[in-house]
C-alpha cells in the first residue's frame, strides 16, 4: 500500500478511529489504575474541547464564502416542516387528555422536532462529501425558526411553574 493510498484510506475513515481511540482511552483511563497518571493530560484535554470546537468550526465557516449561501426551496421546505409537526403535536396534547407516559413521548417529540440544525451539521457535510454552504444556510434558517417557534409553542403545553 502506498502512502498515498494510506492516507485516503484514513481520511475516509478517520471519524470511526477517533470514536474509537476515544472510547478506547476512556476505558483505559477509568478502569486501569496504571493509566490514572495520565487523568491531569486527560481533564487538560477535556478542559479545552469548547475552545477546540470552536475552533474547527470557526476555520470550517470560514471557507464558505456568502455569495454560496443562497436559500433554496428546500430549505424553507423543512423549516415549515420543523414548525408544523411541532405545532400539530402541541395541538394534539392541547386538545386531547392522555396519558403520563404518552405525554411525555408527545413532549419528547414535539423537542426533537423543533430543535434546531447543530452548527456541527455543516462541517459533518463537508467531511462526508456534500455542499457545506447549503447545509450553513440550512442551520441559519433552522435556528432562526427554533428561535422564534420555541417561545410561542413551549408555553402553549408546559407549565411556567415547572420551569
Amino acid at each position: 500500500m502506498t502512502k498515498k493510498t494510506f492516507t485516503q484510506k484514513l481520511k475516509t475513515h478517520s471519524l470511526i478511529i477517533a470514536i474509537l481511540l476515544g472510547f478506547i482511552g476512556f476505558m483505559l483511563l477509568k478502569y486501569v489504575p496504571i493509566f490514572s497518571v495520565f487523568k491531569p493530560a486527560a481533564y487538560f484535554a477535556c478542559d479545552s474541547l469548547p475552545f477546540l470546537l470552536f475552533l474547527m468550526l470557526f476555520l470550517s465557516f470560514c471557507k464558505i464564502e456568502v455569495k454560496e449561501m443562497i436559500p433554496k426551496t428546500w430549505h424553507f421546505s423543512l423549516a415549515v416542516v420543523q414548525v408544523v409537526l411541532s405545532g400539530s403535536l402541541v395541538v394534539l396534547l392541547m386538545v386531547f387528555d392522555f396519558s403520563f407516559i404518552t405525554v411525555l413521548l408527545i413532549e419528547g417529540a414535539i423537542i426533537c422536532f423543533i430543535t434546531p440544525t447543530a452548527a456541527s451539521a455543516s462541517v459533518m457535510t463537508g467531511k462526508l462529501g456534500g455542499n457545506e454552504a447549503a447545509q450553513t444556510t440550512f442551520t441559519i434558517i433552522s435556528n432562526v425558526v427554533a428561535a422564534i417557534a420555541i417561545p410561542l409553542l413551549f408555553p402553549l403545553f408546559c407549565d411556567v411553574s415547572s420551569i
